[in-house]
């Protein structure tokens, strides 16, 4: 039987893609309680035989193709030994990183250790070796837009398996015996918090890069056909199933939660395209208060559990209802599950991710914004947003003003100047830096003052000043300055009803600048909805602080019924200006209104600081634990275990500046560069950890200047630039919007490791991520 070249061709691709896909759905989902002492076994153990296997394949169907004088070109290639090898742009970095790992063992300390790794974090060559080999693999042998596509969404899909299994965790319903409770910070099928966390939060900017790609070849003319009966049947049938699966409850919650499911998923039947109609909305926001103020009022009997488990039967019908309109399905399916996916990264509570996050999500909605006004990407755009990014929200978080105020004000104005830099704004033109300074400033006030008075007066001149000087603004500094304030703000300072108004007025004025045209409402739309969503999911998270402090600020407030009269007579005069002025002026409008109520609010809640009620410090106690995760960043880094090892460093490093002590010898090494301090600070528990806690200064220690050099600057450093060109080269289709997410979504571990270090899952998707974006140079050969 005569095989052709491209039967050959589909035959491998198919059989590497179902291994990437093994791999997609089985680092996230396996384990076992056999080794949960021991968590990376599983996870490394598929790792390496899934590796194995397709290389073996690879070397199978290189042989074939040179056997049969079919190799590709020799100017698209490296020629050893006869044999071709396709260039994807990394090789020599990839080389010159495993030779600088192995000057560093040949130097080190313990040849063995840091070959093979030591237990049960195996850091050795043999796992970096690992997982450069799949970083290789996944860029060369992805060659279709189709599979990048498939191996996106089964890995959003299982993680957000995962992510329910952790919603569940959070509840206190789970099947293992876990040497931690994951209630207060849930850690799902990853048993760490901090690295499930990283996880799924890397997975965030790969679905919201899938929902706006299929929003993006979502044509209006395709019609979504909703059969009568196909609701209250599927709604019933999905009700009776998760229920039973989960629990078993009298019959009153039982049928309470069937009737609650069907008129959910009726109401759901009127939602039929991308932005739902009038009578949708306001059935779905109807819907939404009845079940509200029903259980309020303690009317119904169905437990949180429960309610979890109706909003998962909603979903699943929700998506399933758009089987006849295939785009429409995987947009609903993409967006839903990172919803899912966001909220159990919330629930696991790691700041140094949530850091990562926000600077990457921020740089994500940067990118999606600048690629509408240029023709092409300037890399230096990238990384100014980045950098600046980063300083801002170091600074912001970390509360620098308390105890470094020169640092503070330095980082800040070098925030200002990267933010300018990169918007296209000239820095030799004065009159320009002048301009924008103002809302640059106001935005800082909002956000790192403790007075909500300030902060309120600083929001009203914000836009009273924007309203005024509209047209000598630069659009994109000011949609660079509002977006990474709304995920600072979204991250960060969402534990107070206030800043969440902020932050919702600070996305609505993204409106009035950006979305005028008609054509751009659903870019709008689904922008609004991800972040709104993503601020209530944060609320819902943190409600116990929210409602503390609401009810010590409503304490003061009925003590002033004037006040409260006269916020009541405002906000009446704000919804009538809403419906008189044109449409052009409402928001402008309706947004000074609600700033100058919320001066007038903030008056006496500023007072309320000091004011608490009996009630209100015993409801205050089981907040606690939520508002120390969520609250300030700034500690007393003197006590900090962290500080004392990263103090290790520089004897370290004067011992072995240029090749290191070896990989993984940290532990091995330790104790002679243990800083006096650290074990008072750590409590005594761990006198010789076995990592840094810090990616970067750990690269440094055990790799030394030349391995650090090698690995951020030249491998790392350089996919960036590769993935910025292939950006610039797909700018007018969709694939920019594939591109944009597999540069954000490893930016969100390279921040995340500057407090902490990679572990088997984290690493896996890290490196698979970074393949899956440089696999995109493989559409320039098949073009040619």
């Amino acid at each position: 039987m005569k095989v052709t070249l491209q039967k050959f061709n589909r035959f491998f691709d198919r059989f590497f893609l179902v291994n990437f896909i093994i791999l997609s759905m089985g680092i996230p989902l396996l384990f076992t309680s056999l080794t949960r002492s021991v968590f990376e076994v599983n996870k490394l153990l598929v790792l390496r035989l899934v590796i194995l296997i397709v290389y073996g394949a690879w070397m199978i169907k290189s042989l074939l193709l040179k056997e049969n004088n079919l190799d590709p070109e020799d100017k698209d290639c490296y020629i050893i030994f006869g044999y071709k090898f396709r260039r994807i742009g990394l090789e020599i970095p990839m080389l010159a990183w495993i030779l600088a790992n192995l000057l560093s063992i040949f130097f080190s300390e313990s040849i063995i250790i840091a070959l093979v790794g030591s237990y049960d974090r195996w850091e050795g060559l043999a796992t970096t070796l690992n997982y450069l080999m799949l970083f290789y693999m996944v860029a060369k042998l992805i060659n279709s837009t189709a599979y990048r596509l498939i191996i996106y969404l089964l890995l959003l899909f299982s993680t957000c398996i995962s992510s329910i299994y952790g919603i569940v965790q959070s509840l206190g319903l789970d099947f293992m015996n876990w040497s931690t409770s994951p209630v207060n910070r849930v850690f799902a099928c990853i048993n760490n918090p901090v690295h499930f966390c990283a996880y799924v939060a890397m997975i965030v900017p790969i679905g919201v890069s899938l929902s706006h790609y299929f929003l993006d070849r979502f044509e209006d003319k395709q019609s979504n056909k909703h059969n009568r009966y196909v609701a209250p049947i599927l709604s019933t049938i999905l009700g009776i199933l998760f229920y039973n699966l989960l629990f078993m409850g009298e019959f009153v919650a039982y049928l309470q939660y069937i009737l609650l499911s069907v008129i959910g998923a009726y109401v759901l039947r009127l939602y039929k395209d991308i932005i739902p109609s009038k009578t949708a909305l306001s059935a779905l926001l109807a819907y939404i208060a009845g079940v509200f103020l029903l259980t309020y009022f303690s009317l119904l009997s169905i437990s949180p559990i429960q309610v979890v488990a109706l909003v998962f039967t909603l979903i699943v019908y929700f998506c399933a209802s758009a089987y006849s309109n295939k785009q429409l399905l995987l947009y609903r399916l993409s967006t839903c599950c990172v919803l899912i996916v966001f909220y159990s990264m919330f629930l696991s509570y790691s700041r140094a991710t949530l850091i990562g996050f926000s600077v990457s999500m921020a740089l994500f909605y940067q990118l999606f914004f600048l690629e509408k006004t240029s023709n092409k990407l300037q890399i230096y755009s990238v990384i100014s947003l980045f950098f600046a990014n980063l300083i801002l929200i170091f600074s912001c978080i970390f509360k620098l003003h308390q105890y470094a105020f020169i640092i503070d004000a330095a980082t800040l104005v070098l925030s200002y100047l990267l933010l300018h830099y990169s918007s296209k704004t000239s820095l030799k033109k004065s009159a320009q830096l002048a301009i924008h300074a103002p809302i640059y400033i106001a935005l800082l006030v909002i956000f790192k003052s403790t007075n909500m008075l300030t902060a309120c007066s600083s929001l009203l001149v914000l836009v009273l000043y924007m309203y005024y000087f509209k047209a000598k603004l630069n659009r994109t500094f000011i949609y660079n300055s509002f977006i990474l304030f709304i995920f600072m703000g979204l991250c960060f300072f969402a534990t107070q009803f206030s800043y969440i108004g902020f932050t919702l007025l600070l996305i609505l004025l993204l409106k009035e600048y950006y979305f005028k045209q008609e054509s751009e409402n659903k870019n709008f739309f689904q922008i609004s909805l991800t972040l709104f969503s993503f601020l209530f999911i944060v609320a819902f998270s943190v409600y116990p602080v929210l409602f503390n402090k609401l009810s010590e600020q409503f304490a003061i407030l009925y003590q002033y019924p004037p006040l409260l009269m006269l916020l009541l007579f405002v906000l009446s005069i704000a919804l009538i200006l809403f419906q008189l002025y044109p449409s052009q002026k409402k928001l402008t409008i309706a947004a000074t209104v609600l700033i100058t109520s919320c001066l007038l609010t903030g008056s006496f809640f500023y007072g309320a600081n000091t004011y608490q009620t009996e009630s209100s410090v015993t409801k205050r106690s089981s907040s606690d634990n939520i508002e120390v995760r969520m609250g300030s960043l700034a500690q007393d880094t003197s006590s900090n275990a962290r500080l004392y090892m990263w103090k290790s460093l520089p004897p370290w490093l004067l011992d072995y500046p240029i090749f290191g002590s070896g990989p993984d010898t940290i532990r091995l090494l330790y104790p002679v560069y243990r800083h006096p301090k650290y074990g008072d600070a750590e409590g005594g528990h761990n006198f010789t950890p076995d990592r840094l806690h810090n990616e970067y200064i750990n690269t440094l220690a055990t790799l030394g200047i030349l391995g650090f050099i090698v690995k951020y600057v030249f491998l790392f450093g350089i996919w960036y630039l590769i993935l910025i060109k292939l950006f610039n080269k797909h700018i007018g289709s969709s694939k920019k919007l594939i591109i944009m997410g597999a540069i954000c979504a490893p930016t969100i571990y390279s921040v995340q490791v500057i407090f902490n270090f990679g572990v088997v899952a984290t690493l896996f998707l890290f490196y698979f991520l970074m393949g899956l974006g440089l696999s995109f140079v493989n559409d320039e050969y098949t073009k040619e």
